[in-house]
């Protein structure tokens, strides 16, 4: 038998949509108390989209540009934190 650690290495691997997917699926094996009326809001929200779309007051992005901007962000927040550490250093008021 695999050990979660190995399920959870596989799942990583997957596509973004497979591993939304897959949580998914986990998340709703949980006996929600409140989760007929959390899919009962989703579907109502996701049908409030369908008619957008169709009425073209929705602007479609794909998953890979959606992704691509967070990557970004992130990467620009990384940069951000690391430059905002290395100052005190490179000024001498840090020693390590």
């Amino acid at each position: 038998m695999r050990t979660r650690d190995q399920i959870l290495a596989e799942a990583l691997k997957l596509p973004p949509v497979e591993r939304a997917e897959l949580m998914e699926s986990l998340l709703s094996s949980f006996d929600f108390s409140a989760r007929e009326d959390i899919d009962s809001a989703w579907a109502v929200e996701a049908e409030d989209r369908i008619d957008a779309l169709e009425r073209d007051k929705l602007q479609v992005v794909p998953v890979e540009e959606v992704l691509a901007e967070t990557d970004r962000a992130q990467q620009a927040h990384t940069d951000n934190i690391i430059a905002h550490c290395q100052a005190p250093m490179e000024a001498g008021r840090i020693t390590t």
